[in-house]
């Protein structure tokens, strides 16, 4: 099979793709066009002409430890049947390295049918959930008048990213919006049926939003997001308003959200679910950007396991200092030694060294894990963009 980009010519070919895979009708409007094409972020797998499958590297941005950096979301991953089974999404994949390497995507984000299949090419789990299942009495409690609700609109982008900031600082691999992702979520939850509402505070400042919809008497948060715990209240004032129209709330909230601690009666159904998975495509760059836990002159080696990505798959020697120094170590002698899947979990703050230990994920004497581990620090992930 040869592998690459898709060309403004195969657009028909592969529109014809998604619908096949994705179950749409033939007179669905087509995903692809020539100009999407043309920015050559689909790449696929062909049999002399013939497109046999594809994937899709869309660039974002991701918040990591307080900077912005580069990540290659990847989607619309197809296949037609004729040509399952002879590994080319895998081929797909391995090429998808190179090209979010030269762009300087240091992570890739992907959404799985099938965590194992994934994890096969070096993505690893790097995100969950909490599904919330409350009746609409808990929310009662919330009394307190806090400013006023508006609804939201396109003029509301402006306002809706800066609380979106605030709000992330908190996670790692969550999705920085610029302006024409926040048009198509919005363009996307209008040809639907989702409501949009902020909170303002006296002062005319928004301080909060909310997206959701109303289905079989639940009302289903899409999206909560606050800048205090007033203005998280305040919001939850606003759902308790809708108890004429739903007995229940479902919301699929952050890994780290506590309202259990703020409900009169915290015996819920509450679950734990998989999100999505992590890559990391440039392991030196990244050690380069991390914030280590130390004040201290201090180095380590770590050798990663990526057979994917051979610029990856060797020991990095790191020199913390006044500045942080990352060096390919030729010496095969090394202090640590995992995956670039866990890798990837330990560097996003999803796990710590002495979990990957302990799940025999990382390598290494004990004692020079924990103190290698004292460098690293967990910190929730979080992420509710999807491509």
């Amino acid at each position: 099979m040869d592998v690459r980009f898709v060309e403004e010519k195969y657009v028909d070919d592969i529109n014809r793709l998604m619908r096949y895979c994705f179950n749409l009708s033939n007179d669905a409007p087509g995903w692809f066009t020539k100009e999407t094409l043309g920015e050559n972020h689909t790449i696929g797998a062909f049999e002399g002409d013939n497109l046999g499958a594809s994937i899709c590297a869309w660039p974002y941005h991701i918040w990591f430890n307080g900077k912005e950096v580069g990540m290659g979301g990847i989607g619309n991953v197809a296949t037609f049947p004729e040509y399952r089974y002879k590994k080319c999404v895998g081929s797909l994949l391995v090429k998808s390295l190179e090209i979010m390497r030269k762009r300087d995507q240091i992570f890739s984000l992907l959404g799985p049918f099938s965590y194992s299949f994934y994890r096969k090419y070096g993505w690893e789990m790097g995100y969950h959930y909490k599904i919330y299942t409350f009746e609409m009495d808990d929310f009662k409690k919330f009394k307190t008048v806090y400013g006023s609700y508006h609804i939201l609109g396109e003029e509301n982008i402006d306002e809706m990213d800066r609380v979106y900031r605030s709000f992330i600082h908190r996670y790692n691999g969550t999705v920085i919006r610029d302006r024409n992702i926040w048009k198509k979520i919005l363009k996307d939850q209008d040809k639907g049926t989702i409501h949009r509402y902020g909170v303002y505070s006296d002062c005319g400042e928004l301080e909060g939003y909310l997206f959701y919809n109303i289905n079989d008497g639940i009302f289903h948060i899409k999206e909560l997001v606050y800048s205090s715990l007033e203005s998280k209240e305040a919001l939850f004032r606003f759902i308790y308003l809708h108890n004429a129209q739903a007995s229940k709330i479902q919301w699929m909230a952050p890994s780290d959200d506590n309202t259990l601690f703020i409900i009169d009666n915290p015996r819920k159904d509450v679950k734990m679910v998989q999100g999505m998975m992590i890559r990391v495509i440039d392991v030196k760059k990244v050690l380069k950007l991390y914030p280590f836990s130390t004040k201290d002159a201090i180095s380590f080696s770590i050798k990663v396991d990526d057979p994917w990505a051979e610029w990856n798959d060797k020991t990095f020697k790191v020199d913390i200092g006044d500045s942080i120094i990352v060096e390919d170590d030729l010496d095969d002698r090394f202090d640590i030694r995992c995956s670039i899947q866990t890798f990837s979990q330990l560097i996003i703050g999803y796990i710590d060294m002495v979990e990957g230990a302990e799940m025999g994920k990382i390598q290494g004497d004990r004692e020079v894990i924990e103190r290698v581990g004292a460098l690293f620090h967990k910190k929730p992930t979080y992420i509710n963009d999807f491509f």
